[in-house]
Formats: structure tokens, sequence, C-alpha cells
């Protein structure tokens, strides 16, 4: 029995019970169906209205992209529970996904008011930390942002690799383990930093990403051991003797103190075999510039509502460009086509080996995209990138804004219509510096 059957059942027993409820909600948002999970919060709300149930309705919410709605039942679990860490910091992150970085931060600080000092020793601070990231950082404050991400390493998502070995830092003796965490695009992201990281290295040095970025990131870092073996729980080989281990996401706190410690030239090579192909085929397409699109973003439960769009209404504002569309989404949707974006779901699929879409992405003019994996993939190759950005969730909308890749350009507060305009501003820039 899985722990929705069990949840159930208890349910079915006794429903008044409004913590199996709130546990079912959780399940179910944690799996993306989030009706499921309104239906059981709102029933768990029903019974008892209590910091826990107001929480968790307050979390479905947010992943519906409903962060006023959501911001009034984290303040009211608040109000009853003003110690509580969980409901301060929920809604300090709805704060900072409405765009007010100075509400976020009054939030964040507000439980400890009413604390003793040993309740403040004893309490995790962790998710709080991990916000207060996102506040430094929207506000060019990068030591200080980076910093506070580094003190969530090993927690939530961010899983430990390697803990037989010592954590690394700057200057120590010894090799050392870089290990990804996270998606694809955390991945690329923080891999910016290894051409500076190597050269702290005092012994040999491994790379560890997901399987399908090996080769690219083996290519690009050709000095480095890479290993694809990040989501085997046995990585099944064993670090240099020597070795520390320090993620890939813990890297910008030692070298990227500032806006202007970031380079922004490209650092992924993408396979010249593979680029000669996908010339060839985008070729076959016609003359007119070529330009990829992704509209999707996240999952459900991860902000994917505020981060993606309906392809059909983007392309309705897009369809007067004289360039031909392709998708670079790594799920096939049946009706891409028909809204005149070729697929090619061979190359880009979810499944498949990232160096395919890398040499892709290359061979195009431009890349328009929501904030993902391909706006990374695209910065790191140094292609010419237009990011649909959006002011939520705050992870994406802190990150997008960040001076990481001098050929991408993001676009806060936009429409399609604007979008459409600087689209082909961005073409005839291209054509203009060809022709110079």
């Amino acid at each position: 029995m899985n722990i929705i059957e069990h949840l159930d059942e208890e349910l079915s027993y006794n429903t008044e019970d409004w913590l199996s409820a709130t546990k079912l909600g959780a399940a179910y948002l944690k799996m993306g169906k989030l009706s499921h999970a309104y239906a059981f919060t709102a029933m768990a709300l029903g019974i008892e209205q209590n910091a826990i149930t107001l929480i968790e309705t307050g979390r479905v919410l947010s992943a519906m992209g409903r962060w006023k709605e959501a911001l009034s039942f984290f303040e009211a679990a608040a109000d009853k529970d003003p110690k509580n860490i969980e409901a301060a910091n929920n809604a300090a992150l709805a704060h900072l996904n409405l765009g007010d970085h100075d509400k976020g931060a009054e939030w964040l600080m507000r439980p400890f008011a009413k604390m003793s000092k040993k309740e403040y020793d004893a309490a995790d601070t962790r998710e709080l930390d991990w916000n207060w990231s996102f506040v430094h950082l929207a506000r060019g404050e990068y030591r200080k942002g980076w910093a506070a991400w580094n003190k969530g390493e090993g927690h939530g998502d961010r899983v430990p690799r390697h803990l037989y070995l010592p954590r690394w830092r700057p200057g120590d003796e010894g090799g050392v383990v870089f290990y990804g965490e996270q998606g694809l695009g955390d991945q690329i992201m923080f891999a910016e930093c290894l051409y500076d990281a190597v050269g702290d290295v005092k012994g040999p040095s491994v790379v560890e990403v997901d399987q399908r970025l090996a080769g690219l990131f083996q290519r690009s870092f050709p000095d480095q051991q890479v290993m694809g073996t990040l989501n085997k729980e046995d990585a099944g080989w064993t670090a240099p003797a020597g070795s520390g281990r320090i993620p890939l996401g813990s890297l910008p706190e030692y070298y990227r103190p500032s806006g202007a410690s970031y380079r922004g030239h490209p650092y992924l090579l993408a396979c010249p075999d593979r680029k000669l192909m996908m010339r060839q085929l985008l070729s076959s397409m016609g003359k007119q510039q070529k330009i990829g699109i992704s509209w999707t973003g996240g999952l459900r439960n991860t902000g994917g509502v505020d981060r993606s769009h309906e392809l059909k209404k983007l392309m309705a504002s897009f369809k007067r460009i004289d360039a031909k569309f392709v998708s670079l989404e790594h799920t096939h949707f049946e009706d891409t086509e028909q809204h005149g974006v070729k697929a090619f779901d061979y190359i880009t699929g979810r499944e498949l080996d990232y160096d395919n879409t890398a040499a892709l992405v290359s061979e195009l003019d431009l890349v328009v995209s929501v904030p993902n994996t391909v706006v990374h993939l695209a910065g790191a190759l140094g292609v010419q990138t237009l990011v649909l950005g959006s002011k939520a969730p705050s992870y994406c909308h802190t990150v997008m804004n960040l001076p990481l890749y001098n050929s991408v350009e993001t676009l806060n507060d936009w429409t399609p219509a604007t979008a459409a305009k600087r689209i082909k501003d961005k073409l005839d820039g291209i054509v203009k510096l060809r022709r110079a």
C-alpha cells in the first residue's frame, strides 16, 4: 500500500482527520496534481484551521500561481503561531514572487522577534537562508546572496554526494570532486565557475553531472575527468586519494562576489559533427532565419504555472516575424506544428543526450524562451537569447537577471506584442552584424 492509499484509508475511517487530509494534499502537490491537492487541503482546512492546514493550502495556491491568495493563508498561519518559521518563510516567498523584496525581508526576520535565545539557537533557518539569498541577489548583494545560498548546501533539493570526502574550499590540498545538483539547467549555470575553480585545485579533479550532460561537459572541460553518474545512488567509482568534494552550486560564493566578477563569455562547446548535421537540417527549412522557441518551464509543483505560456497565444503575435520557428521543448506536444513551430522530438526529447539539443541551439540565429534549461544552455553556448521572464517564481526571476551570459537578454515586463517587436529588432541586429 502506497502513502496515498494509506492516507486515503485513514481518512475513510475518520472523515474528521484533518492531518491525513493535509498529508494527502501535500502528496498530491508533490506529484503535481494541483486540483487533487487543493481538494484535500480545502477539506483539511474545513475540518480545522490551524497553522499546518493554512500553510499547506497556501502552498497549493502558490503552485497555482495565485500568490496573493496564498499570502493571506501564510499570514493567517503566522497570526495563529507567530514563531512559526515555515509560515513566515512562505509569506516571504509570496512577497518575493509578488515583486516586493523589502516585504519579503521583513517576513524573513519576523518570527525571531517572539523567540527566546534558546528557541532562536535551536531554530532551523535553512529555508529562510534560501529566500535571503534571493533578496540579496536581487539587490545586487552577491557576496551576501551566495553566502546565504550556501547555508542550504545538502538540504532539500540540494542532495549531498560523496559524503566520505571532506568539504573542499579553495586553497585546500589534494584533488576535488565537483558535483551537480538539481536539474540540467542548474548544473549548466553553476558550471560557469569551473574555469576559475579548477585553477585552485592542487590535485586531480572530477566533474560529476547528469549522464545527458557528460559528453557536452567533457568536450567543454577537456582537462577534467567528467562522470555522468549524478543520478545514480552508487556512482560506481572512487575519488582520487586525498580529494575533497563541493557541489557546483556552492562555487559562486568563492568566485562571484560581485556583478563585475561574472565573465559572461561562452563556456560550453557543442559537438562539431552534430552541429554540421543540424546546420543541414535547418537549411532544409529554407533561407529564413531560424528561431528556437521554448514556452514551458518548471514542473506543476515548482512554479510551472507562472513560468509557462500558451504557444498558440505567443505565435499569434509572432506569426508576422519573417523567420522559421523550431521547438526546443523536451516534451512532445501534438499541436506544436499546427501553430507554425517545427518540432524535432528525436533531437530534443527529455531522455536524449543533451548534446543533440546543444548542437541544434548552436546553429540557431536566436533563441526565445521562458526561464528554463534552454536559457542556460543557449547562454553557455553564446547564442543570442531573449528570455520571456516573469516576476514569479522568485528563483527564476532572480537568476534570469544575473549577469551570467553576455548573449542573453531578459524581458521582465512584456506582452506577446512587445516580445514580437523585440524579436524583430534582435533579428535585424544579427543581420546588420553579419553584413558588417
